[in-house]
């Protein structure tokens, strides 16, 4: 079966073929045994899709053409997906599921076609397949898991030799995350540098797959460049300096033992230097001081596994060498980090670091003589602690905590329950016309079907001018400014507590013109309450 997906080349056993498929086959399963967990920002594209879909347009609200998803590939899947009889939660699940099975197949091939190693692609798919950063990131609704599916198909046939098919992929990557730009830059740079002139073949397959978006947004919004990018720009407070970098050295640290590494105690006598430059920023919240040790173990690791890989197939360091520009572009301008923002790098981390596993191993064979038998042990060593380590980052006995398999860190939906509860209420009573204004628009928008004012400016650009908000009046991001309030006149605000503390809540004229009409308890990141307000004045 898998030397129809990688060539001639692979005649690999049944029993590698049928480890990969297993590999896959669990990926998939172990994704939709966790339920979609959907984060707010997600529901942003759900509402596109649904216009969409509607035959409303792709528009977040009814007549606005605002460009407010930075995925419109995966706005379109789950605006085709619609016909199904399924909610938009489990069809991203079922569609980053999927994506993630394939990612196990495709990174199997990639090890494969660096390392010409059987064993090193099993154990790469598998390291995958259980890895809880990726499990974690296809649950949001959030398209990470398509995009990662797409940079690895795209990598895979690039090093297999197939420079016009991995032109077109990395195409729908760039349709699908803006980031792709950079790994699609580096690709290019490699087939020019084999191909010179030639390489015409290869730019025309990317631009006819991206040239048809890029028409239809010109036409349709204006640019091609969504209206976020310009949005978080204006509105998003700085963030402590290095918080990225930091964040991205602790992740990738930990990039085997994520779940269980804060458990592992700490090092005699280093705790308190390892402990200082972390905590001198707002860092990793899942810290540990074990983690410049891991940290420095994957980093050797990954180093001679691109040093072998390299030696094998030279034209191959742009597969090496887009993780390390995604992680210096996000480092550079250091935004607000999320969750899904740390998992399309990891399945090259995983490439480099297996890679480097089998060249180690093939350096000890070559100086002790030909070991089958320890080459065989020392694999069924390495795959039994990957699946051991990570399986602990999983309940593996149904509890209070968790049902079975579940992430032991689940992802914490605090927020976006209450928007939906409080969005629910508020459905009946209100019509499409009705304007409401909300700092966090996604699970507001989604479960109530009126027109939003998205007052950080993602999807409404006429919020854009009254931000960034006075850092002297805001403790946190979305702040609500209240000019905007007065100039727009919502007929509901829905809000934390936190983002209109300083702005609007002290206002007397605010309190003059807009009534209390719902309050829920919350402590949610420091909030006085979910607060909804009902206009009081015409």
């Amino acid at each position: 079966m898998m030397r129809r997906i990688f060539g001639r080349e692979w005649e690999g056993s049944r029993r590698h073929d049928r480890a990969i498929a297993l590999a896959a086959m669990a990926a998939v399963a172990l994704r939709w045994l966790q339920g979609p967990q959907i984060v707010d920002d997600a529901y942003i594209t759900f509402r596109y899709a649904r216009n969409l879909a509607g035959g409303l347009g792709f528009v977040y609200n009814v007549g606005e053409r605002v460009l407010g998803t930075t995925t419109p590939l995966y706005t379109l899947l789950l605006a085709l997906g619609s016909i199904l009889p399924v909610s938009h939660a489990h069809l991203s699940l079922a569609i980053n599921a999927v994506s993630d099975g394939l990612t196990c197949i495709l990174l199997a091939g990639l090890i494969w076609r660096l390392s010409g190693s059987r064993r090193g692609a099993v154990l790469g798919a598998v390291a995958f397949a259980l890895c809880s950063q990726s499990v974690a990131g296809a649950v949001t609704g959030m398209e990470t898991s398509l995009f990662t599916m797409l940079l690895v198909a795209a990598f895979y046939l690039y090093v297999s030799g197939h420079s016009v098919p991995s032109a077109a992929v990395f195409g729908l990557a760039v349709l699908t995350r803006p980031e792709a730009v950079a790994a699609a830059g580096l690709a290019f740079l490699g087939i020019f540098a084999a191909k010179r002139w030639a390489a015409w073949r290869e730019a025309a397959a990317f631009t006819l797959v991206v040239l048809p978006w890029f028409a239809f947004a010109f036409a349709y919004f204006g640019s091609p460049v969504t209206n976020s990018v310009w949005a978080k720009g204006q509105s998003y407070q700085p963030m402590p300096a290095f918080s990225a970098l930091v964040n991205f050295c602790a992740r990738f640290s930990n990039l085997f033992v994520d779940q269980i590494a804060g458990r592992m105690g700490n090092l005699p006598g280093l705790s308190a230097l390892i402990a200082w430059p972390a905590r001198s920023v707002l860092l990793y919240e899942h810290y540990t001081p074990w983690f410049p040790v891991l940290g420095a173990a994957q980093a050797v690791l990954w180093g001679v596994g691109v040093w072998a890989a390299l030696r094998r197939h030279a034209a191959a360091w742009p597969v090496f060498a887009f993780p390390l520009a995604y992680a210096a572009a996000y480092s550079v301008t250091n935004p607000l980090m999320f969750e899904w923002y740390f998992v399309p790098p990891v399945p090259f981390s995983i490439a480099g670091i297996v890679v480097g596993l089998v060249a180690a191993g093939r350096w000890v064979q070559r100086r002790v003589g030909s070991l089958r038998r320890a080459e065989a042990g020392a694999f069924a060593a390495a795959l039994g602690a990957v699946l051991a380590v990570q399986l602990l980052g999983y309940n593996l006995v149904p509890d209070a905590g968790g049902g079975w398999l579940s992430l032991r860190r689940p992802i914490w939906l605090e927020r976006e329950n209450l928007y939906r509860d409080v969005a629910q209420r508020l459905d009946p009573v209100v019509t499409p016309a009705t304007l409401i204004a909300a700092p966090e628009i996604g699970a507001v928008g989604y479960y109530c079907d009126a027109t939003i004012l998205d007052t950080v400016g993602l999807v409404s650009p006429q919020a854009i001018p009254f931000n960034p908000v006075d850092p002297a009046l805001t403790d946190s991001n979305y702040a609500v400014p209240e000019p905007l309030v007065y100039a727009f006149m919502p007929e509901y605000i829905v809000a934390l507590e936190i983002f209109i503390r300083k702005t609007l809540l002290p206002s007397e004229k605010f309190r003059s013109m807009y009534t209390l009409l719902m309050r829920v308890e919350t402590r949610a990141w420091g909030t006085d309450g979910l607060l909804v307000f009902r206009r009081a004045v015409p």
